[in-house]
């Protein structure tokens, strides 16, 4: 009954608010999605500035998902992450997405090729078992 009554008094409210004319049959029915790639590039290369982005966003998804974290991303000294590398780790820490107090610690390896093709593996600390990898086109 409480399901019913509440269910009523939105649909109520929607229509005293008067948002109901976003949903007139008259509007335009978007042709393609909003969030599709806008670039004149066919090839799908990215410039550092949107792999970083991309890069970053992929890893914040694969940690939202997991449920495993809270996370700490870090750089092994032995082999040192590339430039972009180091924006995807600063990223990560200025979203919140990493932190100090995380319990699951993850390595960060990127390498980019002669080709232009960027790959970013994050490797479990103790187990060296790979958590993510993904390699993206930069138009270099």
């Amino acid at each position: 009954m409480g399901k019913i009554l509440c269910g009523l008094s939105a649909a109520v409210l929607l229509s005293i608010s008067g948002c109901n004319h976003w949903f007139r049959e008259d509007r335009p029915v978007p042709v393609k999605p909003p969030y599709e790639p806008t670039r004149d590039d066919p090839a799908g290369k990215l410039s550092d500035a949107e792999a970083v982005n991309a890069m970053t966003t992929a890893i914040s998804i694969r940690t939202a998902t997991s449920g495993w974290g809270p996370f700490v991303f870090v750089e092994d000294k032995n082999f040192p992450c590339s430039k972009l590398g180091m924006e995807v780790l600063g990223s990560l820490y200025r979203m919140g997405i990493s932190s100090p107090s995380g319990r699951l610690m993850l390595v960060l390896y990127d390498e980019i090729t002669p080709k232009g093709e960027w790959t970013v593996r994050l490797v479990h600390y103790k187990t060296d078992k790979v958590f993510f990898t993904r390699t993206l086109i930069l138009s270099r």
